[in-house]
């Protein structure tokens, strides 16, 4: 049996490729302020400032804050929560978030990895649904999130791996309440 202390594992990147800011030589601050102040004049103001100060908070690291936007269907909740998960890259959108709390092969570990692996970025969950598989995960990875508390695995020898806890910020969306 070995007295080492447990090394931490790395988390797989491929599942934060969609994570691709654009060139710096493409930023045009009027265009890019110009979206977001658009934005802050056709939604109520009340939703879309936390959400707009969330993603900024994120970028500035080690953040681990969440934000959940509730409402009956129709509403656009997964739409506002996706168009501001697209200031870290353009592949996201309501109709392709990164996770989901309801969606099929989306785990608790798997949340978490993806999470530990994005870092200071936004991160959009979408579709919390009063179900007991989504109110599972979200029981789980919330307050794990919150803390800063990492998944550990079990090593085939014997012994454990501490993994990489999350940082970034949560956006999430759903027709009920964690």
């Amino acid at each position: 049996r070995s007295t080492l202390p447990p090394r931490s594992f790395t988390v797989s990147v491929a599942r934060c490729a969609r994570f691709a800011l654009p060139p710096l030589s493409s930023f045009d601050a009027a265009r890019d302020v110009g979206a977001l102040v658009y934005l802050f004049d056709h939604e109520p103001a009340s939703v879309v400032v936390p959400l707009v100060g969330l993603a900024i908070r994120a970028a500035m690291g080690d953040a681990r804050s969440a934000i959940h936007v509730t409402g009956r269907t129709g509403l656009g909740k997964s739409v506002l929560v996706g168009v501001i998960a697209q200031l870290f890259g353009p592949s996201f959108s309501a109709r392709n978030p990164l996770l989901s709390w309801r969606g099929r092969g989306a785990t608790v570990q798997g949340i978490l990895e993806t999470l530990a692996c994005a870092r200071d970025v936004y991160v959009q969950i979408d579709d919390l649904q009063r179900t007991p598989e989504s109110m599972a995960k979200a029981t789980a990875v919330l307050p794990a999130h919150f803390e800063g508390v990492a998944q550990i695995k079990g090593r085939r020898t014997g012994g454990s791996l501490s993994g990489v806890p999350s940082q970034g910020v949560i956006g999430s969306s759903g027709e009920t309440l964690p």
